[in-house]
């Protein structure tokens, strides 16, 4: 990463300049006149591709943009244009062009003022104040790493093809007016994260009001398009990226229509219709999302009561909803030394308990984890008859969890929009719910495993679910427990939405 690399500064210096060539308004000449930063290493500000407005007067804006991970600098110029078309707003946009490509924190926040310092030898106008009409934009790691700039050097922050994935740094409570960009069929940053991002700012709507919702924290999908087409459009599949289905052009067009409309709302609120394009692209959001993020919510809290009351069935006179409670563990290892009871006084009931297995890298889509007793276990205890075989209860011990995951698949197919389940009927890889994977010799083995939908070679995904089941002639702590490992609503979306279009 460091500056003095003449061989890392030298590609990038050829890199800026094959970029001009791409527009005359792409400045990559490096401004040796500008102040280094005392941190050299960090300050990337004399190689940064400056843009220059489209358009005169108006009001002067800026967007200082931070690229993806290992991606040039210069793939983001096509989109840097179309935003500045889109914009009737005098707008200037600097993309950062660290060495090597590798961007970080540290690397925007010691190029910022060289590149605003740059800006102004060019004509840009600040505003009263430091921050005035100054945003910060990423794609992918680029956001990632400017939005701890963007909270105190900017107006406003906008985040493209990345998320909010921490509890104590979230978007509902960032100080900043953050946009939210992501393509329908981006599989690096999944649909989930972003829908989750859609949920959180709708739930607070009664609260903050419309804006906040539509022109502060607008959360937006973008149909059709994958994580690379905001850059080179060659998806990294490898990473999990899918092929989009809109042209690249279409792709930049929306976003750059899209990231106009909120420089313009903040740094010019007077405009309606900048306002109007974002409420309309955020509601055609909420008809995709609005499914996958109830079930994000939810998981974990609904349904887990029924699946003891099916795995016991016995008449409700026996056991019903009222006397099953859940326990819900929010520390794996408090999960792993729990266990399921059973109690007769002062009322009958049957405790059990649930941990939320997170799926994927952020935190948002989880498998259930279910530790129950057994079927045997209740009817012993209550002396209950087991009369009723005509039920999911009254298959093989080995087809039980398959069974509840195949009803999940069903329920989370109907809950899905039109468009996504006619999509996924036509070309997605459809799920087979296959014997449950039953471990009785090994407590740990069954710890270690989750449940998996795995790509089979006929066309198929095998969804199979490890089982432990306990019979009742051992010590009582340890008897007629029946553990499973599940999908959720969510994690079937998640298959619905995205995961069955993966080709590797």
């Amino acid at each position: 990463m460091a500056s003095g690399s003449c061989a890392g500064l030298a590609a990038n210096s050829a890199a800026a300049t094959s970029a001009i060539a791409l527009s005359q308004s792409a400045r990559a000449i490096p401004d040796h006149q500008a102040a280094l930063s005392p941190l050299q290493d960090f300050d990337s500000s004399a190689n940064a591709i400056i843009l220059e407005p489209v358009r005169e007067g108006g009001q002067d804006v800026a967007i200082v943009f931070a690229s993806g991970a290992l991606t040039p600098a210069s793939d983001y110029i096509p989109l840097c244009q179309e935003i500045q078309r889109s914009c009737e707003l005098r707008m200037w946009i600097a993309i950062v062009n660290p060495p090597n490509n590798v961007i970080s924190q540290e690397i925007i926040e010691q190029s910022l003022d060289g590149i605003l310092e740059r800006m102004k030898d060019r004509g840009f106008r600040p505003g009263q104040l430091a921050m005035d009409n100054i945003f910060i934009a990423g794609h992918s790691w680029g956001a990632w790493t400017g939005r701890a700039v963007a909270v105190g050097r900017a107006q406003g922050f906008i985040q493209i093809g990345s998320c909010f994935h921490t509890n104590p740094d979230n978007l509902s409570q960032y100080p900043k007016p953050v946009l939210t960009l992501s393509g329908e069929l981006d599989g690096q940053i999944t649909l989930g994260a972003i829908a989750k991002h859609a949920g959180e700012i709708f739930d607070v709507e009664e609260e903050m009001g419309s804006f906040n919702t539509y022109g502060r924290k607008p959360v937006v999908v973008i149909p059709g398009m994958n994580h690379a087409q905001v850059s080179h459009g060659v998806p990294n599949k490898a990473r999990g990226d899918l092929d989009a289905e809109i042209p690249i052009e279409q792709a930049r067009t929306d976003v750059g229509r899209l990231i106009a409309a909120f420089v313009t709302v903040h740094a010019a609120p007077e405009s309606a219709s900048a306002l109007l394009e974002l409420e309309k692209a955020v509601k055609n959001t909420h008809e995709t999302c609005r499914s996958y993020w109830e079930a994000i919510k939810e998981q974990g809290s609904s349904g887990v009561k029924n699946y003891q009351l099916d795995l016991a069935k016995v008449s409700p006179q026996v056991l019903s909803e009222g006397q099953v409670s859940v326990i819900q563990h929010d520390y794996e290892d408090n999960f792993v030394y729990s266990k399921p009871w059973i109690e007769h006084k002062p009322a009958r009931k049957v405790f059990v308990n649930t941990y939320l297995k997170s799926q994927d890298n952020f935190q948002v889509v989880r498998s259930l984890w279910i530790k129950m007793k057994s079927r045997e276990a209740i009817t012993t205890a209550f002396k209950a008859a087991d009369d009723q075989k005509d039920d999911a209860a009254s298959s093989p011990s080995s087809r039980i969890a398959a069974g509840f995951n195949e009803r999940t698949f069903q329920e989370a197919l109907k809950l899905v929009p039109e468009r996504a389940r006619a999509k996924f009927l036509d070309r997605g890889r459809k799920p087979r719910f296959v014997d449950d994977l039953v471990i009785s010799d090994s407590a740990p083995k069954w710890i270690k495993s989750d449940v998996t939908l795995v790509a089979a070679e006929d066309g198929f995904a095998d969804v199979q679910s490890p089982v432990l089941i306990s019979p009742m002639e051992m010590p009582p702590r340890f008897a007629g427990m029946h553990y499973m490992k599940l999908l959720t609503i969510a994690g079937a979306m998640k298959w619905i939405f995205t995961d069955c279009y993966r080709t590797t």
